[in-house]
């Protein structure tokens, strides 16, 4: 009997150490997000995918991060325009190219507000799932913007 319980207490010790991945997660299907776009409202996402390196997970999201900053460079921008010419009632070519100055500023400030929804990994392969609020993110822009004392003197001294 004591000789069938270490039997079964090893295989299932195995089992249990088969079916985990690299990363320590139980091995699952891939989730619907690795193969189409997800939805989720409220929110700008990102997908991050590493094949094959140390730290995959870890450079999946930089990855992700990389394309959501590409992705919202132009939407920010726009914002950062918009909340210049609600305040100016214009926007000149000297706070425009102020504005495009802070910008990878901007991005970064958004970037550091990315959460990982999901993770995944299969074969040495690591998918990263990043999302970003995308009020809070219109919200952190504006702050910052009301904060920026050089903006502020640019749109003073505008005739």
């Amino acid at each position: 009997m004591a000789r069938r319980l270490q039997i079964a207490i090893l295989t299932m010790a195995l089992v249990g150490l088969t079916a985990c991945s690299q990363s320590g997660n139980l091995l699952r299907t891939p989730p619907a997000w690795t193969q189409r776009d997800p939805v989720l409202p409220g929110y700008f996402y990102a997908i991050g995918i590493q094949e094959g390196r140390e730290n995959g997970a870890e450079l999946a999201a930089q990855q992700g991060r990389d394309e959501m900053s590409k992705a919202l460079q132009p939407m920010v921008l726009a914002w950062m325009e918009n909340y210049v010419v609600s305040r100016a009632g214009m926007i000149n070519e000297e706070q425009y190219f102020y504005l495009k100055q802070i910008l990878p500023a901007m991005l970064d400030m958004l970037l550091l507000e990315t959460q990982i929804e999901d993770t995944y990994s299969s074969g040495g392969k690591y998918w990263v799932l990043l999302k970003l609020h995308e009020d809070a993110s219109r919200e952190l822009v504006a702050n910052a913007l009301e904060n920026d004392e050089i903006l502020r003197q640019k749109m003073q001294s505008s005739p």
